[in-house]
């Protein structure tokens, strides 16, 4: 089936978005973003014609949770919440607690959906048996809030194709909704004999790789709850990362995710370039994930970056 030529102005779904600017060991005026620091980006994404819709990986690092419920319905933008978990259960519980206090305090007409945990099984922190009992805990706080629309928000565990995979009940614990994280970045699956990245395989390869998840989840929403690539820095694990490489996949992916009606959250919003210094390496690849949404809105105000100026016309067939 070939893509069709979009023509419009594109638009991401969503990105993941956070408070972070500083590594865990400095204090908070330099670890965290302030209100109104979070507001002038997210009314950067918004203002040129990214999307409307972000998503956090913990409520309590840098009070994610509170700050960017605020910001985002001062902005009328939409918000997926995450709960980390971690090994230590009080994680868990810390941010059971705030989730709780956030009940109270905002009417979560803007939330999309909560996942309880990202990547946690595959990091080994937690079985995939933990991560449903913890899920299934989120989902009887929500029941019983005593504010019935709470109810209807959809609870996920968002973690790698292969662990959701391994236990069908994580793609199936949700009755409307199953989260994944997939970065063919990663998986070194797609590299020519020239040493750049075969793009269009890449695109392939993820298509490929979900099919029995999707098999699964049979009418529930897909969403790809992280993907994305480094246009910079060195990993001997991972792909090509390069400006071209990043602007390749994201028009790719975007191209088949529209094309099988997933929803996404691109990772990420902005690079951060805080990651390299919290792994003491000036060549990691972390703090490069987001600069794809910089030059976007290069190429709506100063019309840049000419290797996303045909962004989306999605012209390798699947």
């Amino acid at each position: 089936m070939l893509c069709s030529v979009v023509h419009a102005v594109p638009r991401l779904y969503g990105v993941n978005y956070g408070l972070r600017k500083g590594p865990d060991w400095a204090p908070w005026e330099e670890r965290c973003k302030t209100y109104e620091q979070a507001y002038a980006e997210l009314l950067e994404l918004k203002r040129y014609v990214i999307t409307d819709n972000v998503r956090i990986f913990s409520l309590l690092d840098c009070n994610d949770g509170a700050v960017l419920l605020q910001a985002t319905q001062d902005l009328n933008m939409g918000l997926w919440l995450g709960l980390w978990v971690g090994p230590d259960s009080t994680v868990f519980d810390d941010e059971r607690s705030k989730l709780l206090e956030l009940i109270q305090q905002f009417d979560f007409t803007n939330v999309l959906g909560i996942h309880v945990s990202s990547e946690a099984i595959y990091r080994g922190d937690i079985t995939s048996q933990e991560a449903i009992r913890l899920r299934n805990i989120i989902k009887a706080d929500l029941v019983n809030s005593g504010q019935p629309h709470l109810a209807n928000i959809p609870i996920t565990i968002a973690d790698i194709e292969e662990s959701l995979s391994a236990d069908m009940d994580l793609i199936t614990i949700d009755e409307t909704t199953v989260t994944i994280n997939m970065f063919p970045f990663w998986e070194r699956c797609c590299i020519d004999i020239n040493g750049g990245a075969n793009y269009e395989s890449a695109a392939e390869y993820f298509r490929e790789r979900l099919q029995f998840v999707e098999r699964i989840a049979g009418s529930r929403q897909i969403i790809i709850s992280e993907t994305g690539w480094a246009d910079a820095g060195t990993n001997e694990a991972a792909n090509n990362a390069n400006p071209a490489s990043m602007a390749k996949w994201i028009n790719d992916f975007v191209c088949l995710a529209n094309q099988k009606n997933w929803k996404y959250f691109w990772f990420n919003a902005f690079d951060d370039p805080w990651r390299r210094v919290q792994v003491d390496n000036e060549y990691s690849v972390e703090g490069h994930f987001g600069k794809s949404i910089h030059h976007w809105i290069k190429i709506h105000v100063k019309d840049g970056f000419r290797q996303l100026t045909r962004l989306f016309e999605c012209r390798f067939v699947l």
